[in-house]
């Protein structure tokens, strides 16, 4: 009965420790393959105007349920960050910012092409380091950074 329990007791610990380190740390990013950095090519608009953000240039960052407006330089005094939320799953989803208040917060985020809030979001395409959303009524078109 000893040697039973002295050769099962570790094992039963090294199995628990196991489990416990490894499980534990594996958080489900429901992302996907929008996980990461994008930045914006081109917004187009319902009335057949289309933008290329390039000075500043424009980012979108995706991970877990949030995501991060982010340029390339500061806005007019702004930090260049803007923090949202993303519910759903795609290619159906929703991006909200609750944590800003104020009028300007459209007038900010709508450079990124994000004319209300919350906004419905389509995911149209995603294809390796390539994404095309609908965001309303705006198109984004957005290579992997």
């Amino acid at each position: 009965m000893k040697t039973t329990f002295r050769y099962i007791l570790p094992l039963l610990i090294v199995a628990v420790t196991g489990i416990l380190l490894f499980g534990s740390c594996s958080k489900d990013n429901k992302m996907g393959p929008l996980r990461g950095q994008w930045q914006i090519l081109t917004i187009e608009y319902p009335d057949a105007r289309s933008v290329t953000p390039t000075s500043p240039r424009l980012y979108i960052s995706f991970d877990q349920n949030l995501l991060q407006l982010t340029s390339s330089d500061d806005l007019e005094g702004f930090n260049p960050r803007f923090i949202g939320q993303v519910t759903g799953e795609a290619p159906d989803l929703t991006f909200s910012f609750p944590a800003y208040t104020g009028q300007d917060k459209i007038s900010i985020i709508s450079r990124w092409g994000i004319e209300s809030d919350p906004v419905a979001v389509t995911v149209l395409q995603i294809k390796g380091g390539s994404m095309t959303l609908k965001v309303g009524q705006n198109i984004l078109t957005l290579r992997k950074f």
